[in-house]
Parts: structure tokens; sequence; C-alpha cells
């Protein structure tokens, strides 16, 4: 990673995009499980998030390209339209993989291009680069920050939820609010609340339309990402 402050801004934005797309390839896998039955999708969604977080964590965007390109290559099916006697579960994931698929090609891009930058910083200088987990962190709750507001409007425009808004935009604010003031505490509590109220809306396998095969991947994704949030600042808060 360059210096200075176009560096950091740039860091912080591709760590908190990996962060996204990590979570939901995991829960993509997690509601392939639950509504389909399927094991692989659980084993390849949980893998292949490890290790495009592994790859940024480390800071060996090679591992993130090479991760990338093969699901660039696997959910090419995404391409393909469903067919018109497919059920609505299938065409729910019909453009969740187109998703994947889009998501995929941009990280794999992106992962190249920070391979060929860090090969040649650290060709002309003998200094390397570190990671930063508080640059980490703070993309992560960012992310997971835009990812409530838009969530929160998105049940406003498909459902007419007035809450699901409200409640989006204000743990979007607490959660942001946490962050620029260092206050673990806030974010603690705004995540815990979170985790209580999404370990509850979990998608069934009884599900049958395509609008709860979206929301339920949604819904794991800001399980996951309220968990690890909640862990990280109850952890800050207390040391």
């Amino acid at each position: 990673m360059s210096s200075g402050h176009s560096g950091d801004a740039a860091a912080m934005v591709w760590n908190g995009w990996i962060v996204s797309y990590a979570l939901l390839l995991n829960a993509g896998g997690h509601t392939g499980f639950v509504v389909k039955q399927s094991q692989m999708s659980l084993i390849m969604g949980t893998l292949f998030a490890l290790i495009v977080v592994y790859g940024t964590v480390r800071d060996v965007p090679a591992v993130t390209a090479v991760a990338t390109a093969m699901l660039v290559w696997r959910f090419r099916v995404g391409l393909q339209a469903p067919s018109l006697d497919s059920s609505e579960v299938d065409k729910a994931f019909a453009q969740y993989y187109f998703v994947v698929l889009l998501a995929s090609a941009i990280s794999c891009v992106g992962a190249v291009a920070c391979t060929f930058a860090s090969y040649t910083s650290r060709s002309s200088d003998s200094t390397t680069s570190t990671f930063d987990s508080g640059q980490f962190w703070t993309a992560f709750d960012l992310a997971f920050a835009i990812m409530l507001a838009v969530g929160g409007a998105a049940g406003f425009v498909v459902k007419g939820s007035k809450m699901s808004l409200l409640m989006g935009v204000l743990f979007s604010v607490l959660i942001s609010y946490g962050t620029f003031t260092d206050s673990a505490t806030v974010t603690a509590v705004a995540t815990a609340v979170l985790v209580f109220r999404f370990s509850r809306a979990i998608p069934a396998s009884t599900v049958s339309t395509s609008h709860d095969v979206l929301f339920g991947i949604y819904y794991v994704v800001v399980l996951e990402a309220a968990l690890a949030s909640c862990v990280r600042a109850v952890w800050t808060a207390s040391r």
C-alpha cells in the first residue's frame, strides 16, 4: 500500500469491499445449505470467504486474485437466464449467482492490480507493507453501516416496511458514530442488539418466494457482520 491519505483511503475502500464480498459468499453458502440442503454450498461459501479474507489480512492479494478467478469461472452460470418453468427459489438463486459473478470479477481485477502494485513497490524500495488491523476494522464497520442502510431502504421499497427503513438508518448511524468517535461501547451495544434481532430471522427450508431467499441471504450477512463487530467491540471496550 502506498503511503499518504490517498493510499489509506484506497486501502480502506478495498478492505470494506472485500469484507462485504466475503460475507456475501458465506451467507449465500449458508442459505443454499438451509434452503436447498446443499452441503457443498455451505462448504464452498465458507471456504472461499475465508480464503479471500486471508489474502487481505495477510496482504497476499495474489491469493485473493486466484480465488476470485475460480469463482468467476464457477458462477459464470449467472449469465444464463433462468428457464420459464423455474421455481421462485431457483430464480432468486440465479440473481444471487449473477451478483456473485459481478462481485467476483470486480474483486479479481482489484486483486490483480494490488498484486502488481505490491510487487512494484517491493521492487523499488526495501520497505514492506504491514497489515493495519485498526484500518481493517474501521472499513469493516463502515461497510456494515452502509449495508444496514441499504438493506433498510430495500425492505421499505420491496416490502413497504417503515420499521425496516427506520431500524436500518438508526443502526447505521449508531455504528458509524461508534466508528468515527472510537466508542467501542456504542458499537458493542448496537451490534449486540442486531445479533439478537437477526438470529431469529435466519431463512428456513420452507421459503418459497424469491424475496424470502434474497432477504434471507441479507439477514445472514447482517448476523455474521454484527457478531464479528460485536466481539471485536467488546474486546476493545474491555481493554
